[in-house]
């Protein structure tokens, strides 16, 4: 949106009425906010929707945020070790998000 005038502008961020209520939407009337998950939200995909206003002219325009899970895998076959005889494992999380907007 163009503002050739010294109007102000005003953001609002929302989240879909489909989201569930465990996120938490920060910072919702600026250009840039945030979101909070929690750690047992759903995987799924996520609508948030930011409306953009001088005053005179209002545009929006949605993204998807997709969350999603895999399985974390913890290895330790004991044969690794370090400097200091102890064992060592390794750790993976693959989960994430992405965002399509």
């Amino acid at each position: 949106m163009s503002n050739p005038g010294s109007e102000s502008i005003s953001y609002s961020w929302t989240a879909s009425s489909d989201n569930p209520t465990d996120i938490t939407l920060s910072n919702s009337k600026t250009y840039e906010a945030s979101f909070d998950i929690s750690f047992d939200l759903d995987e799924g995909d996520y609508i948030f929707t930011l409306t953009v206003s001088d005053g005179t002219s209002t545009v929006t325009d949605s993204i998807t945020v997709s969350i999603y899970y895999m399985d974390k895998l913890i290895a330790s076959d004991g044969a690794a070790s370090d400097n200091f005889g102890r064992s060592v494992s390794h750790f993976q999380d693959k989960g994430g998000i992405s965002v399509h907007p």
